[in-house]
């Protein structure tokens, strides 16, 4: 009819409006058909049902791509393919590949081409299937790198490329392009030699051709592997010259084969009227004095000559004079010691360098003149400051001090130093009369001993010597051979020193002269020897000083604490007469500061490096007994201390001697380990020590009154204004209470001040008090 009615169907429910097309989104096996009822009147089978139509839904599937390369880092003109992975793309999906946003390539799951530097390679993928979503898809990018091709290349130098027969060479490979680890094969006339190193040392022959062949390890490289220049060899045979100066005074030879860095024997032997002095080389150093010696060869063209005079030699040797002679650095880090003669004014030789361990020698001197010789010392910025003389003194003790002093009055302990006073003899030697003017002021006295005692203990005021006295003493002495000793004869000429001695005087300025004994005809031996100012018993070692034979040890405790100053006794551990005393110690200075010394009335403290010297003599000599106090050092305390800490240490210039002037090689000290615990600070706070003196200043007597809190140990000590122990007045275990102890002017040698000592002791516990006291009269 002409407005039939229509009634869609889904699955048999009615769905739809009233029109003959129905919109929907079906689901899957969803049944659709629609009943239609005709606007005719005449009609049959009214309404009318269509046919069925059953829906088949598939689900949509993402569309998606990605790429891979063979490589993305290659070499220029390198091809590169890269192939696309397709996520859901049918059975027949279809590519379009892009070359930095542009369209390139084939459809085809894979793309071959020869990428630039920074090409951005990606796919464009359109999937055949028909449920898809994200259609076309785009894949990652591939980003390339592209480098270009280097040049491998190799160079090679030596260190020489002509050569004495011998001789190693080192060839050194630079390589050009070669990468982190290349690999080099080293060729020697066409053969393999060495190893895998950009360094090739053997000892060629000669017209040997030396080359290299590297192997870069980079990838992008051309000419791989590269061969580098040819280095052809030069050897020359070593030629030794070995000639006789002059070639009439005798015959110079050598056996054995001259190849660098051997030996062969020369051999020197002098005609009737000559005699052989020594070897030198084309620069005229001296090479060895012996008649035959080995010369290691160390140059292609060695010229040696063998010297010969018929004229007369000086040698000799510069030492120091003691029981071992030792020899004089020279030359040293900043300067040398150097050596002239001269004919009245006039030089007779050049100026020598002395060489230690080798002798000097001076050449063509006239028989029968006697000639002057001139010793000095010369450095890199020419002062005095800088020399070896001025920077090395040493050796000096108080046993030296008490040595002058025994010459003031002619002690006959002196025979046992024959270089002072030698046997059969009343007088002293001419030399270490010198050595003992310490104040250069031509006599001997005590002044000079008390000199001796403040420079030994660094005293700035005695450096340098007061009257311009120098720091070594220098003579020489003739002998018979160059290896004969003058100890323990002292030497007999005297060098007369020269200039002003200060350090910052030049140093070519100082120098010392003598006057030699007549050259007689022949070699001539003159040996030269320096004594340290002072150095009376010679027993200074230059370089080696020698190992304290004293040391200290550790018992009992000090209780104090952090910040107290305190006095610290050391004792004699057992009996002993000492006459010389000197103290070098150490202490650690990150614990102690040490403020005073007590006992010694000459003592310096040397805060920088944590260094104590003292020094006293005393001629008549000082009995200890176990456990006396030799001195005390008040120190405060920086830092805590617990026992078993050894805060000090005896260095080697501690040295004490008795009356006969010889070396004690057995005393040993002993001081307090110190605590700082609160628990020890408490046990000590129960001991004190109350003390005073009266009347003073006194006339005929006076009293020493003292308080002790508890029974202990008692010393008291009178001392002079040397620090030498003029009276003892106690020595005994006492009870707590008041003590008075009467002192008489008869007790004291003349008016002047004293000092008093009072040392308790309970239980290795120690309080050490002091006092001073004046006499009139």
């Amino acid at each position: 009819g002409a407005t039939p009615a229509y009634q869609w169907k889904v699955n048999g429910q009615n769905a739809g409006t009233n029109n003959s097309a129905f919109t929907y989104v079906p689901s899957d096996n969803d049944q659709i058909h629609m009943v239609m009822t005709s606007s005719l009147t005449c009609v049959t089978g009214n309404p009318a049902s269509s046919n069925v139509i059953a829906m088949t839904v598939s689900n949509s599937l993402p569309a998606g791509v990605s790429i891979s390369a063979t490589q993305n880092s290659v070499c220029q003109g390198t091809s590169v393919t890269f192939t696309a992975f397709p996520e859901n793309g049918g059975a027949s999906p279809s590519y379009q590949w892009k070359v930095n946003g542009q369209n390139a390539g084939t459809n085809n799951n894979a793309f071959t081409y020869v990428p630039n530097n920074s090409d951005q390679i990606q796919v464009v993928m359109t999937s055949s299937l028909t449920c898809v979503t994200g259609n076309p898809a785009s894949s990652n990018v591939i980003a390339m790198t592209v480098s270009n091709s280097l040049p491998a290349g190799v160079s090679i130098s030596a260190t020489q490329n002509s050569i004495c027969q011998g001789t190693s060479v080192t060839f050194t490979a630079f390589p050009e392009n070669g990468g982190a680890t290349p690999a080099f094969q080293w060729k020697v006339n066409g053969q393999n030699a060495g190893t895998n190193n950009s360094a090739f040392t053997y000892v060629p022959n000669n017209n040997d051709q030396i080359q290299v062949v590297m192997t870069s390890s980079l990838a992008c490289i051309t000419g791989n592997p590269a061969t580098s220049n040819v280095i052809a060899m030069t050897v020359n045979p070593v030629v030794l010259s070995v000639t006789a100066n002059p070639s009439a005074a005798g015959t110079a030879s050598y056996s054995g084969t001259p190849i660098i860095g051997q030996s062969v024997l020369l051999t020197a032997e002098a005609e009737d009227g000559w005699f052989f002095v020594n070897w030198t080389n084309n620069l005229d150093e001296v090479l060895s004095t012996n008649t035959s010696f080995n010369l290691i060869v160390s140059s292609c063209n060695p010229i040696i000559k063998a010297n010969f005079s018929a004229g007369n030699t000086l040698a000799g040797k510069l030492a120091y004079f003691n029981n071992v002679e030792t020899q004089i650095p020279t030359p040293y880090t900043d300067g040398a010691f150097y050596l002239q003669i001269f004919d009245g004014l006039v030089p007779a030789s050049a100026p020598q360098q002395l060489i230690e361990d080798l002798p000097f020698s001076f050449n063509g001197l006239e028989s029968g003149k006697s000639y002057t010789m001139r010793i000095w010392e010369e450095t890199t910025n020419n002062l005095i400051g800088q020399t070896w003389a001025w920077n090395n003194w040493g050796g000096v003790t108080a046993l030296d001090a008490l040595i002058v002093s025994y010459m003031v009055v002619e002690n006959p302990v002196l025979s046992a130093f024959p270089w002072i006073r030698p046997a059969g003899e009343s007088g002293y030697t001419p030399f270490f009369r010198q050595v003992a003017d310490a104040n250069n002021s031509t006599s001997i006295t005590s002044l000079d001993a008390l000199i001796l005692l403040y420079r030994s203990v660094d005293d700035p005021l005695t450096i340098p010597f007061p009257g311009g006295r120098h720091n070594f003493q220098i003579a020489g002495k003739k002998m018979t051979m160059l290896n004969e000793m003058a100890y323990p004869v002292a030497p007999d000429m005297f060098f007369v020193p020269n200039g002003i001695y200060m350090a910052a005087s030049q140093a070519t300025s100082v120098f010392y002269e003598a006057q030699l004994p007549q050259i007689e005809t022949g070699t001539n031996i003159f040996n030269i020897y320096l004594v340290a100012t002072g150095d009376l018993n010679a027993s200074y070692n230059p370089g080696n000083p020698a190992k304290s034979l004293s040391d200290i040890s550790f018992e009992g405790v000090i209780a104090a604490s952090v910040g107290d100053e305190i006095l610290i006794p050391v004792r004699i551990k057992d009996n002993v007469e000492i006459a010389a005393s000197s103290l070098e110690i150490s202490y650690n200075s990150n614990l102690l500061e040490v403020l005073d010394v007590i006992g010694f009335e000459i003592f310096n403290i040397d805060h920088k490096n944590g260094v104590v010297k003292a020094v006293w003599i005393d001629e008549e000599g000082r009995n200890f007994i176990q456990n006396d106090q030799i001195l005390a050092l008040k120190v405060k305390i920086l830092n805590d201390i617990s026992v078993g800490i050894n805060y000090l240490e005896m260095l080697p210039g501690t040295e004490f001697s008795d009356k006969s002037a010889s070396v004690l090689n057995d005393v040993f000290l002993t001081a307090n380990y110190i605590e700082t615990s609160p628990t020890a600070v408490n046990a000590l706070s129960e001991l004190e020590l109350l003390h005073n003196v009266f009347p003073n200043p006194f006339k005929d007597q006076t009293n020493i009154q003292y308080t002790l809190s508890k029974a202990g140990k008692v010393r008291v000590k009178v001392f002079n204004h040397l620090g030498q122990q003029v009276k003892l007045l106690a020595d005994e275990m006492q009870s707590a209470g008041i003590h008075n102890i009467k002192l008489n002017n008869s007790d004291l040698s003349s008016a002047g001040a004293y000092f008093y000592q009072i040392t308790f002791e309970v239980n290795n516990q120690v309080i050490t008090k002091r006092g001073t006291i004046m006499l009139t009269k």
